[in-house]
């Protein structure tokens, strides 16, 4: 997982239920970073939460800090899961070619019991491998209308047109001082935070 845009975090947070007991999912896992936003959340040292990469280095780096009590090595577009409280996929959908990512929601929704809460780039961010890494790269394209659709509230953050992972000084500071439009028009926004109730919570 390459660096996200740390304001995200505020947003899962207020998505993330009490976690005490629960079993969380966290799907594209990378170095971690939602691993530790997870355990910080409350109840989250008495979860139990499974990473998943498909990049083998990334698990050897979480390994190394504990933050998971379970860690899997494979393709999230292709493994099969049990039932979880909470899924997180952030930063993943925009690595899979875009039929391969719906059906992966397809599924994450069904064993998401509570919530499901994925990010992504919003609109058109293809890239390449980064630092030689093949499952880095960007290879499909995400809207707030696609996840609408699906009954995700979407909020979003910074803007698309100086993104977080390209922007110098000026343009970092303009995508924090457009982070407020970007919550109340996600079209606007450089990256998107889509949650869902699971299929107990909707009931």
């Amino acid at each position: 997982m390459t660096q996200h845009p740390p304001e995200i975090d505020r947003y899962i947070r207020r998505q993330l239920p009490d976690l005490h007991g629960k079993h969380v999912l966290d799907v594209g896992c990378g170095r971690g970073g939602i691993g530790f936003l997870l355990r910080t959340q409350p109840g989250g040292d008495a979860a139990h939460i499974l990473g998943v990469d498909v990049h083998e280095p990334y698990l050897e780096f979480c390994a190394r800090f504990g933050l998971y009590d379970e860690l899997i090595h494979g393709d999230a577009a292709t493994l099969r899961f049990g039932q979880f409280d909470v899924v997180t996929a952030c930063e993943v959908v925009e690595h899979i070619q875009a039929d391969k990512s719906a059906a992966l929601l397809d599924r994450l929704e069904q064993i998401a019991k509570e919530r499901i809460i994925v990010s992504t780039p919003n609109g058109d961010n293809r890239r390449g491998p980064v630092g030689g890494v093949e499952s880095e790269a960007h290879i499909s394209i995400w809207t707030p209308s696609w996840f609408k659709r699906r009954g995700y509230q979407v909020r979003g953050v910074g803007s698309r047109w100086c993104r977080f992972d390209q922007a110098g000084r000026i343009k970092m500071a303009l995508w924090y001082v457009t982070t407020p439009l970007a919550i109340r028009f996600p079209w606007f926004a450089d990256t998107l935070v889509a949650s869902k109730e699971g299929h107990e919570g909707s009931r």
